[in-house]
């Protein structure tokens, strides 16, 4: 089902921040697709490295189209999306990670599989990936048509881990702008699905990720930078998503904790914390101590620090 008034079948679009060591991940991914009807939307969101050189001097080789953006503030991915989206002009929209190799088959199976599935319900394209250890997420799919409550979260109701997707992008436009004062988008395809949307999925690689790499400015979730995207991806987990799939009480626990300790970090009242929810309050009422030990701890650097080095570790040991 083509649309006619997009101009490239695809947009790629790739937000870089000091990305100068994984320029060649993002020319292979780009210059090795096989399928060649796309665009290029590059936002380089005012590097301190030299990111901005190494790109215009690759965007001189090209033989596909690029729009690059040059920002000269750090304004961070929310914004980045928003810029791309506003100026896309391809028919289904493809996040490349400026640190990630999409494979050379990515796009070729993405357009086969809109050809052949493609209905007013579809909202995407998921497939899955692998980390540079050889991990490979999410879980398996069981449908050729699924929504993310299938996918995207396991029978306990815990995140089933990376997917690379692809997103209409008209229905993608109806959910934004993104609210840039979060920094992060949202989790674009929970929100798609609570209006009913659904994927066409493929257990096909189509990426491999990095993770934990040294030095690397990936924009893997912290607490401490963007505490307001965390307290409204705890809201959404409650107020929007959690009534879609079954989650266990540890779980439901998890997402309390999770939404009052990031009510008291982004110095949201008690009385104003409890009163947006929908569902859930009493558990949230008492995970309010607890959370706000969390969140003191949050807030002190030298205990925060210990933290993320035993979560990074737990990490590698499931690996």
């Amino acid at each position: 089902m083509g649309n006619s008034k997009f101009k490239y079948k695809f947009t790629l679009f790739t937000p870089c921040y000091c990305s100068a060591k994984y320029i060649d991940r993002i020319k292979e991914t780009l210059d090795k697709q096989t399928f060649r009807d796309f665009e290029w939307i590059v936002v380089n969101d005012a590097s301190t490295d030299n990111t901005s050189e190494l790109l215009q001097e690759y965007i001189k080789t090209v033989d596909f189209p690029v729009k690059f953006f040059d920002l000269k503030k750090n304004q961070m991915l929310a914004a980045n999306w928003n810029l791309a989206v506003e100026h896309a002009e391809g028919e289904i929209f493809v996040i490349c990670g400026h640190d990630d190799i999409y494979l050379p088959h990515m796009l070729e199976l993405y357009y086969q599989l809109y050809e052949k599935y493609d209905t007013e319900e579809i909202g995407g394209i998921v497939a899955r990936c692998q980390t540079q250890y050889g991990k490979i997420t999410p879980i398996e799919f069981t449908k050729d048509i699924m929504s993310y409550w299938e996918y995207g979260v396991d029978k306990n109701g815990r995140y089933s881990g990376e997917a690379p997707c692809a997103w209409k992008t008209d229905v993608l436009r109806k959910y934004m702008p993104f609210d840039p004062k979060e920094l992060i988008n949202p989790l674009i395809g929970a929100l798609m699905s609570c209006d009913g949307y659904k994927f066409i999925t493929t257990n096909q690689i189509v990426r491999i990720y990095y993770v934990y790499e040294h030095g690397c400015n990936s924009l893997t979730t912290s607490g401490r930078k963007y505490k307001l995207w965390a307290y409204m991806t705890a809201l959404r987990q409650i107020n929007l998503f959690s009534p879609h799939y079954h989650s266990s009480i540890n779980v439901k626990i998890k997402n309390c904790i999770q939404y009052a300790t990031y009510s008291i970090r982004n110095h949201i009242s008690f009385k104003d914390a409890i009163a947006v929810l929908n569902r859930y309050r009493f558990l949230v009422v008492l995970c309010y101590p607890y959370a706000a030990l969390k969140a003191f701890a949050s807030n002190n650097k030298y205990i925060y620090d210990i933290y993320i080095r035993y979560e990074r570790l737990k990490s590698r040991k499931r690996k």
